[in-house]
């Protein structure tokens, strides 16, 4: 019975693993953005949860922080229900916390903040769900 606990959590973390602690490529790096907006929105620029709005339910905050990284006000609230500028607010904050584009820790970083940095364990279950969507996305294209 241990044995096949074992096996059976051996699996599930070979499953979702499948691109982690290294660089994603362009088409990964698409893809995840992607399964990050399928999980959060289905996709729907116009969903809105609480103050989160938009494909991938950016906040207030998070404009304010992407603003403070490029150094001016080049985003705005508005912003956040279109598709382009939510994928840039996106990257301006990968660029700044995770420029070598680790996609466990985009993903994290994404669904608890900054605390992902410390907390290797925070975020981990969003990364699970939407690690599912990402992985059914890159077999459909096998």
């Amino acid at each position: 019975m241990k044995m096949k606990v074992m096996l059976l959590a051996f699996s599930f973390l070979c499953l979702f693993s499948t691109v982690d602690a290294q660089k994603a490529t362009d088409s990964e790096w698409n893809d995840l953005i992607w399964s990050i907006a399928q999980h959060e929105s289905k996709q729907n620029p116009n969903a809105r949860n609480g103050q989160y709005l938009g494909i991938l339910q950016i906040s207030p905050v998070l404009v304010s922080e992407c603003n403070k990284i490029v150094g001016h006000r080049k985003f705005t609230n508005a912003d956040r229900a279109s598709r382009e500028k939510s994928i840039e607010m996106f990257n301006t904050i990968q660029g700044r916390y995770n420029p070598q584009h680790d996609m466990n820790l985009a993903v994290r970083l994404w669904a608890v903040g900054l605390s992902a940095l410390k907390n290797p364990r925070a975020g981990q279950r969003a990364y699970h769900e939407i690690m599912v969507i990402y992985n059914r996305r890159r077999a459909g294209r096998a």
